[in-house]
């Protein structure tokens, strides 16, 4: 699978996922489950692959182009070739 997650979208997703599962820990409510949702982004932060962004063509990593650049947060929302056209 190729990755379509950019460097800030990763450590977003990583630092909101382990939040929702120490909230799930640490709640001893009926609610507490829903902090279990927080392996979703964690995974996909963690491997860089989201499959809704590969479902609706949207990348936000960078571009090979910018990856090369001396930018410390490159990262830009792209659209892939297969949806007609591409910021």
């Amino acid at each position: 699978m190729n990755q379509n997650v950019g460097t800030l979208d990763r450590v977003i997703r990583v630092v909101s996922g382990i939040l929702l599962l120490l909230a799930a820990a640490l709640v001893k409510d009926p609610l507490g489950w829903l902090g279990m949702s927080g392996f979703l982004p964690l995974l996909t932060g963690l491997f860089g692959e989201c499959p809704l962004y590969t479902l609706f063509g949207v990348s936000t990593r960078a571009s090979p182009e910018a990856e090369s650049s001396s930018e410390p947060w490159p990262d830009t929302v792209t659209r892939s070739s297969a949806c007609g056209r591409q910021s």
